[in-house]
């Protein structure tokens, strides 16, 4: 899994580039270090190599998640019935459930080529409801496993106010912290 991650932000990184790395002097390396993903741009300054940390761009969120399950349906009513009970809105994204490919997913002939017909996640803070993959922000969870978010935040604090409100008529309501990809998925 952690290979297939490291390719994957690898063609992130390269094509979220202006200019080619094989273009320039210089290229970009990734490591693994402590669990962190870094990558090191290197560059020829004739006997010396100035190399340059640079953390990829993930970020810590709090995210609240008042159900999850691997039933679609179960959670879209559930999504529904606390929208209206506590008058919150839902953002889906344009994402749909796509019964033949079995996945949330953006419409097969979506204005976004890349992600046209496929699941494209919540990254960044906000307080709507959605359901997401639950994978995206802990890979550890089976990435079938889907999630009825109900917020995303910067503090755990914030995320506790929250539950707090939708845990009356959720009990199985959690806030997971998160290690989540904000940088480019272009």
């Amino acid at each position: 899994m952690k290979c297939f991650t490291i390719l994957a932000l690898t063609f992130f990184l390269v094509s979220c580039d202006n200019q080619s790395p094989f273009e320039t002097d210089s290229f970009i390396k990734l490591a693994v270090n402590n669990n962190e993903l870094t990558t090191h741009k290197v560059k020829e300054d004739s006997t010396v190599k100035i190399v340059e940390d640079e953390f990829l761009a993930f970020q810590t969120y709090y995210i609240v998640c008042l159900d999850s399950s691997k039933n679609y349906r179960f959670l879209d009513k559930s999504m529904y019935f606390n929208a209206k009970t506590y008058d919150v809105t839902i953002d889906t994204a344009e994402r749909s459930y796509n019964t033949k490919k079995d996945l949330i997913a953006l419409a097969d002939d979506a204005e976004d080529e890349i992600y046209a017909g496929e699941y494209y996640p919540r990254r960044f803070p906000s307080t709507h409801l959605s359901l997401e993959y639950l994978y995206i922000y802990d890979e550890i969870i089976n990435t079938q496993t889907i999630g009825l978010i109900a917020a995303i935040c910067n503090e755990r604090n914030k995320a506790d106010s929250i539950l707090t409100i939708f845990k009356p008529i959720n009990p199985n309501s959690f806030v997971l912290k998160g290690k989540v990809y904000v940088g480019c998925m272009h």
